[in-house]
């Protein structure tokens, strides 16, 4: 572009934004102010208190533990006065991939991972499914990464897996058992870690496709705690930091700053078939391209739901 920035006006933009093109500095500027404010207005996290930061090695948890970096580092104008410490859940599990590929993956990740200079905790999919056992087997669910060269789980473990995935016959279903897999195993290392607080990193382009999502799933109810700024539905409440950044704001940070990321296991399964998650992705992105508010009007208007205050019992499986 040969536009100036909206912001500075006078470095030549080269982020196109809803309001309007940004200089790379400003640009940086305004995703790190969302991401401050949306964690300092809700005061949820104190100073000095363990927080659990989730990190797929996508391009939404890369952005999220380079914000995170940024926010701790010397050059910081107010440092982030949490502890941050990471976890990576392998999901290459749930795939045909051979242990090969499966252990070069993981060790591309775990090595950006490590990089940041946070504590690095490992866990796998497997694990999810060994969640009852007793507690003289606490710790056993992860490992703490001190290079990317960690084992694989065990190939029964593994065969395991896959032979639960494989009763699945949809493709829906498949994948809110993965995710649930993910949130219960997040929930208890976290839990074991005697950490309160997990950081995710869905953004508001996700999280307004989710909301249509749980609409059409019949999960309306949920819709405040599934989608809104924390989730506090169990005894470790999970926090999204980036809801008022979009998809493409995120892209667009990692490659002005050059962030390392990989692509989401799960997201290649979507590619046979058609969830309705992703047929809802479809509309949304459909939608986008006529109509860019499209995403911010979904999330503000989510935002306006609340949940009621039933004293029932909870499923266990959803919560």
């Amino acid at each position: 572009s040969n536009d100036n920035c909206v912001k500075c006006n006078q470095s030549i933009a080269s982020v196109l934004h809803l309001h309007g093109a940004f200089c790379k500095n400003c640009f940086q500027v305004f995703v790190i102010h969302k991401f401050r404010a949306a964690i300092g207005r809700t005061k949820l996290i104190t100073n000095g208190e363990d927080v659990l930061v989730a990190c797929s090695g996508g391009d939404n948890s890369s952005a999220l533990l380079h914000l995170i970096q940024h926010g701790k580092s010397e050059s910081a104008h107010r440092k982030l006065r949490f502890i941050p410490q990471v976890l990576y859940v392998d999901e290459y599990g749930a795939l045909e991939v051979s242990s090969e590929d499966r252990m070069a993956k993981r060790a591309e990740i775990l090595q950006v991972l490590i990089a940041a200079g946070f504590p690095v905790y490992v866990s796998s999919l497997e694990q999810a499914l060994n969640q009852k056992r007793s507690e003289t087997t606490a710790g056993s669910f992860f490992v703490k990464a001190i290079t990317s060269n960690i084992p694989l789980p065990p190939n029964v473990e593994t065969s395991e897996l896959k032979s639960v995935l494989s009763r699945i016959s949809s493709l829906t279903s498949l994948e809110d058992f993965i995710k649930q897999l993910r949130f219960q195993l997040i929930v208890t290392i976290a839990t074991e870690l005697g950490i309160s607080k997990v950081l995710t990193a869905e953004n508001c382009t996700k999280l307004a496709i989710q909301v249509l999502s749980c609409v059409a799933q019949g999960r309306g109810s949920q819709i405040s705690q599934s989608t809104g700024f924390s989730d506090s539905r169990n005894n470790v409440m999970f926090i999204r930091p980036l809801r008022d950044l979009s998809s493409s704001d995120l892209a667009a940070y990692n490659k002005l700053f050059d962030v390392p990321s990989t692509v989401n296991p799960i997201v290649i399964k979507k590619t046979s078939s058609l969830s309705i998650e992703h047929l809802t992705e479809m509309f949304v992105l459909s939608l986008l391209k006529d109509f860019p508010s499209t995403v911010n009007n979904i999330k503000r208007t989510s935002e306006k739901l609340e949940q009621a205050d039933l004293r029932l019992p909870k499923c266990y499986i959803c919560k």
